[in-house]
C-alpha cells in the first residue's frame, strides 16, 4: 500500500521481521529436537506403536505452543512493536510505486483540474462582467457564466476536501489495516509452520515406527525360512532311518510317539541312522542275579527270528539304578537294563528285534553237575536219589553253582552215576515241589520281564 520505500521502514520500526526471524529459529530449534526426540522413541522398534505415534503428535501441541510464547505470537496479539504516526508519510515523493501514492496522486489531479477550470470560470465572469456593462451581453448570460464560477468553486473545495480527508484519515485508517493485515499474515505463517513440523515430526515417527516394526518383521521372516530350511533332515550317510524316541508307554511318562502334528521338545531325537555294524542287546536283570553281572563277561545271544544262530557278546553296561519304566506295574520289581554288545555283524539282524541272551558269569573246570530238579532239600541239607535197582538210594550232597538248569555238586557224586528227577514214590512231577531247592534256601522265581530286544550300539 504504501510502496517499496517506506514500507521496509515501517516494518523495521515495528519490529515484525525481528519477531518473524526469532519465531522461525526457534521452530527450527523445535523440529530438531522433536526430530530427535522421534528417533529416540524409536530406538527400540519392539515398544513401538501406533498410540506412541499420537503420542507423539499430542506433544508437539505444546512444543509449538511454547515456541509460539517464544516469539511473541499470541493469538489476538498484534506484532507491532509501537505505535505508528502514518501521516508524516502521506507525500507523494516520500511514498514508493503503490496504491496510496495513486491515489494521492488521483486526488492532487482532481484538486488541480478543478482550481484550472476555477480559473478559467474566474476570468470568463470578468470578461462577461465587462462586456454587459457596456451592453455586448444580457444579464442571463453573465447570471450564468457567474453560476459556472460558483460551481468550479465548488468542485476546488470538493477536490481539496477529498484530498484533505484521504491525508487525515483515510491514509492512516488503510496503513494500519494493511500492517494488521501483514502482522496477521506472519502469525499465520508462523502456525502454518508450526503445525507442518507438528505434521511432519509425527509422520517422521509414524515412518521409523514403521521402520522398526518392518525390521522386526523381515527378521522373524528370516527366522521361520530359516527354520523351515532346518526342517529338510539330510542324511549324513546311508543306512536304516528309525525314529528315535516315542514309546509304547507314552502315557506313563514316555514321550509321545513321532508323527505328525506331534509336539517336540528341543534337542529331541526324532529320527536317528543307527550303525547296523555296532549292535546291541537290552536285558533286564532281576535284583537278585545283578551283583553276578559284571562289565566285560561274554554272553551267547539267540535271535528268536533266527532261532539256530547263536550269536556271541559281551556285557557293554550295566545299570546302576533300577528301571522305572513299568514300575506301575509292579512295584516291587526291581530289575536293572544292561546292554550287551554284538561282536560280530550280521546283515539280517535289524533293530527291534527279539533275543535271548545267555551271560556266562562263571566257568567251572572237570565238575559234576546233575538237573537242578535231582536236588531235594529236608531239615536243611540236599539230597540226591540215585537209580539203585528197585530201591532208590538216597545220598546226601554238597551243591555248588547252579544255572537255570543244572546244579553243581562238590561231594556226594561220582561221574556217571544215574539220578532221579524226582523222589521216589511221587505220583506226578509236581507234587512236593517245596522240596525242589537250590543252594542257600529256595531258588529265586525268575523275572517276569520280556523278551529282550536288539538295539544299535555305539563305539566304545
Amino acid at each position: 500500500f504504501l510502496g517499496e520505500q517506506v514500507t521496509p521502514e515501517i516494518i523495521e520500526r515495528t519490529g515484525i521481521e525481528r519477531e518473524l526471524q526469532q519465531a522461525l529459529t526457534n521452530l527450527q530449534a523445535e523440529a530438531e529436537a522433536l526430530a530427535a526426540a522421534a528417533t529416540n522413541r524409536v530406538a527400540a522398534p519392539e515398544d513401538a506403536s501406533t498410540n506412541g505415534a499420537t503420542g507423539l503428535g499430542g506433544s508437539l501441541g505444546a512444543r509449538a505452543s511454547a515456541v509460539q510464547a517464544a516469539a511473541g505470537a499470541r493469538p489476538g496479539e498484534p506484532l507491532l512493536g509501537a505505535a505508528l504516526d502514518f501521516s508524516r508519510y502521506a507525500r507523494i515523493e516520500a511514498l514508493g510505486d503503490g496504491e496510496a501514492k495513486q491515489k494521492m496522486r488521483k486526488f492532487e489531479d482532481d484538486l488541480q483540474v478543478a482550481q484550472k477550470e476555477a480559473g478559467q470560470s474566474k476570468t470568463t465572469v470578468e470578461g462577461t462582467r465587462r462586456l454587459h456593462g457596456k451592453g455586448f451581453v444580457t444579464k442571463s448570460e453573465l447570471e450564468k457564466e457567474e453560476l459556472a464560477y460558483e460551481n468550479s468553486q465548488l468542485k476546488v473545495k470538493t477536490a481539496q476536501t477529498a484530498r484533505d480527508l484521504f491525508m487525515r484519515y483515510e491514509f492512516s485508517k488503510t496503513a494500519e489495516e494493511t500492517l494488521s493485515k501483514y502482522a496477521e499474515a506472519v502469525r499465520e505463517l508462523i502456525r502454518a509452520r508450526k503445525a507442518a513440523i507438528s505434521k511432519l515430526a509425527q509422520a517422521e515417527a509414524k515412518l521409523k515406527m514403521s521402520q522398526g516394526q518392518y525390521n522386526i518383521q523381515a527378521r522373524q521372516r528370516a527366522e521361520l525360512y530359516e527354520q523351515l530350511d532346518k526342517c529338510l533332515i539330510k542324511a549324513t550317510k546311508p543306512g536304516l532311518v528309525v525314529y528315535g524316541s516315542g514309546r509304547d508307554d507314552m502315557f506313563y511318562g514316555g514321550e509321545e510317539r513321532i508323527r505328525e502334528g506331534a509336539t517336540v521338545r528341543e534337542r529331541q531325537a526324532l529320527i536317528t541312522i543307527p550303525d547296523l555294524t555296532r549292535m546291541t542287546v537290552r536285558v533286564k536283570i532281576h535284583e537278585s542275579y545283578i551283583k553276578t553281572i559284571q562289565r566285560g563277561q561274554k554272553a551267547r545271544i539267540t535271535v528268536d527270528a533266527f532261532p539256530d544262530k547263536v550269536l556271541t557278546g559281551e556285557v557293554a553296561k550295566v545299570g546302576v539304578l533300577p528301571d522305572s519304566q513299568n514300575r506301575w506295574l509292579n512295584p516291587d520289581l526291581k530289575v536293572y537294563l544292561t546292554t550287551i554288545s554284538i561282536s560280530s555283524t550280521n546283515d539280517w539282524l535289524r533293530p527291534g528285534m527279539s533275543a535271548k541272551v545267555e551271560i556266562l558269569v562263571d566257568r567251572l573246570e572237570d565238575a559234576v553237575y546233575v538237573p537242578l530238579q535231582a536236588v531235594c532239600l529236608d531239615n536243611g541239607s540236599y539230597y540226591c536219589y540215585l537209580a539203585n535197582g528197585a530201591r532208590p538210594e538216597r545220598r546226601r550232597v554238597e551243591v555248588g553253582p547252579f544255572n537255570d538248569e543244572f546244579i553243581a555238586v562238590k561231594q556226594g557224586l561220582k561221574e556217571g552215576e544215574q539220578v532221579l528227577l524226582r523222589p521216589p514214590g511221587r505220583d506226578a512231577p509236581g507234587e512236593r515241589q517245596s522240596e525242589a531247592a537250590s543252594p542257600g534256601g529256595p531258588k529265586p522265581p525268575p523275572p517276569p520281564s520280556p523278551p529282550a530286544g536288539a538295539a544299535p550300539g555305539s563305539p566304545a
